[in-house]
């Protein structure tokens, strides 16, 4: 296996190993979040460790992938309409 310097130095310089490499990461998550389910129900193992594991795997996943498992925040005015933007002059008298 490969230093992960000499792996990053090819995405680098290659693009379509970079396309690769990035198909193999997303997967490689994909993967990972399968393994929550499995770890939560584990009911032998020591449930603080367990959620350690848990609650890393989602941090990274969320930061990693934030459109398929980030937080969905959604910005809006009041019953869902567009956020309306004023923008206000004021003069000062400065004498």
């Amino acid at each position: 296996m490969p230093a992960n310097q000499t792996v990053l130095r090819w995405v680098s310089k290659n693009e379509a190993f970079a396309e690769q490499y990035a198909e193999a990461r997303k997967t490689g998550y994909t993967l990972m979040a399968d393994q929550l389910t499995e770890i939560a129900d584990n009911i032998n193992g020591d449930p603080a460790r367990d959620r350690l594991r848990v609650d890393t795997r989602k941090w990274l996943l969320s930061k990693a992938l934030p459109k398929v498992y980030g937080d969905k925040v959604e910005h809006s005015g009041p019953d869902g309409s567009p956020i309306q933007h004023v923008h206000r002059i004021e003069l000062v008298d400065l004498s």
